[in-house]
């Protein structure tokens, strides 16, 4: 009997609370008030509602479009948040069986409608990670915006210029990391291919956020690059690579090791076939070579010399000083 009280105590608990997630509050009334108003046609009054991109709107497409896209949207209640410290209210919705999320702004203790964006969230957390990822993603559309003519005329400088350089809003190059709650540095990038593609990569958050890089590419893109494709570019990032500080696995030192021994190999398609895996391995593979310098047979120790030579040219200088 005990465990079946405690079974349904922890099922009214958890209804309970999402019945209080689930309860439409003061979001879901400005919406409301802002969709009565525009309905009605009170163009002046609607405006006065709204704040941000929303309120740019208005000015941009005119009251008519806005009361046709009004009447199509028909949102239906999901949840809402509110952040009292930045005063910014958070409503989930689902429009035409899309989630949405509305963002109210409060001014003068008046929620204003500023902003709508595609997504669904459970917890306060997740829409403020979202926020913080979605600015970033900004910083990055404009990083690139402001760079691109820049690199794409010196395509074969290694050097990583500085941000004041490319006249840079020293602002524009701090982003918030929502993982760690910390203040973090875009690092400029210079000449590095992503993948198969052409398209130079620009710039890329300092540290992974929940498991990704975030970078802005020559065309304008913004999205994620991995851990793997970031640590196999560092010397090209500007950021040094220590003997000290490079773990490799059991795995990794046995392929390393097997390279090294067809390094010896008669054959000299098999030498520069293992040549390039060396390069191709990216400058993680640089402290193993730089400890096999001395190696026993000189067909190695050349080629070793060789493959060091190449990654040098390779090698960005040393990323400028500007922690902001």
């Amino acid at each position: 009997m005990r465990a079946l009280f405690l079974i349904f105590l922890f099922i009214s608990l958890y209804l309970h609370a999402e019945e209080n997630a689930a309860t439409k509050g003061e979001g879901w009334q400005a919406w409301k008030n802002l969709e009565k108003t525009i309905l009605e046609f009170k163009e002046q009054e609607s405006i006065d509602l709204c704040s941000g991109r929303m309120r740019e709107g208005f000015f941009k497409f005119g009251m008519e479009n806005i009361v046709k896209e009004t009447k199509a949207m028909q949102p239906k209640f999901i949840r809402e948040f509110t952040n009292k410290e930045k005063d910014t209210l958070y409503l989930i919705t689902n429009i035409q069986n899309r989630d949405t999320v509305l963002i109210f702004k409060k001014q003068n203790d008046i929620w204003l409608f500023d902003d709508q964006n595609p997504g669904n969230f459970t917890f306060p957390e997740e829409v403020k990670n979202w926020q913080e990822i979605s600015r970033l993603q900004s910083q990055l559309k404009q990083i690139a915006k402001q760079t691109t003519v820049y690199f794409t005329s010196r395509r074969n400088s290694n050097v990583i210029t500085s941000p004041e350089e490319l006249d840079l809003n020293p602002q524009l190059m701090i982003y918030y990391n929502p993982e760690n709650n910390k203040e973090e540095n875009f690092l400029l990038v210079k000449g590095v291919n992503f993948k198969a593609s052409s398209t130079l990569l620009l710039a890329v958050t300092e540290k992974t956020i929940f498991g990704k890089y975030y970078a802005c590419f020559e065309d304008g893109r913004v999205q994620t690059i991995s851990q793997d494709f970031f640590d196999k570019n560092k010397n090209a990032l500007g950021l040094e690579v220590s003997i000290e500080t490079v773990n490799y696995s059991k795995e990794i030192t046995e392929k390393l090791n097997k390279l090294l021994m067809t390094l010896s190999n008669g054959n000299y398609k098999e030498r520069k076939k293992t040549r390039q895996e060396f390069l191709n391995s990216g400058a993680e593979v640089i402290p193993f070579l730089e400890k096999n310098k001395q190696h026993q047979d000189p067909e190695v120790r050349l080629t070793i010399q060789e493959i060091l030579k190449d990654f040098d040219k390779k090698i960005t200088k040393r990323r400028p000083e500007y922690k902001l």
